[in-house]
């Protein structure tokens, strides 16, 4: 057992195996940053077991005022590779949220804040399918967000931040100017709207948010 710091948990995954769908149980997994190899699987469970309604709410506690279930999903493109879908995925202005899974049912979540790159990714198949999948990087560990099977005719855009105003951030560097330091919320917001159709010409590009800097 060890004591995780809630900052350092970058990307939660709500599971829940058919066995315990009846009871309505479920097991929330993490990956934790800086964790790897035995320190990361020690880590990688941070509710064995709980009420689902629990295990929601640890979610909101992981990522204060947010709210999973609150995020509006959309159905991924029925294929011959995925012919009854490939799960659902959506955003909001704090989280990036997707469900999958019929035997086991996995709600994953990742922060805006807590996402290192976001990439577009698409294999022989599913370019025959005109398909591709959406991953939201994160450190290394047993949690990480993708958005399989959608259409590919979504635009790639890549945001490049300053130093980011996070708590982790401001510990490291106490001595520094943290008012000319990019806020999250801010970055949240510019890729929500690059996803978005008013944005959907916006395709290839490298957007610079150096803050104050």
């Amino acid at each position: 057992m060890q004591t995780v710091p809630p900052g350092r948990v970058q990307a939660v995954r709500v599971v829940e195996p058919l066995l315990w769908r009846g009871s309505g149980w479920a097991r929330i997994d993490v990956t934790v940053a800086g964790y790897v190899g035995e320190r990361q699987a020690l880590s990688s469970v941070l509710l064995p077991v709980a009420p689902r309604h629990i295990a929601i709410q640890m979610v909101g506690l992981v990522f204060p005022g947010t709210n999973p279930e609150a995020v509006p999903l959309l159905p991924a493109r029925r294929s011959w590779l995925a012919p009854f879908g490939a799960g659902e995925a959506g955003t909001d202005d704090s989280l990036f949220v997707t469900r999958r899974g019929r035997v086991c049912r996995r709600l994953d979540v990742i922060a805006h804040a807590r996402a290192q790159s976001v990439r577009l990714t698409a294999g022989p198949l599913q370019r025959l399918f005109g398909i591709g999948t959406v991953h939201i990087d994160a450190p290394p560990g047993p949690v990480q967000v993708a958005a399989e099977n959608r259409d590919a005719g979504v635009t790639a855009n890549v945001i490049l931040p300053g130093t980011m105003d996070t708590p982790a951030n401001r510990m490291a560097m106490p001595g520094e100017d943290f008012s000319n330091w990019v806020q999250p919320a801010n970055v949240a917001r510019l890729a929500v709207w690059l996803a978005s159709d008013s944005a959907k010409e916006i395709n290839g590009a490298a957007i610079p948010v150096y803050g104050n800097a």
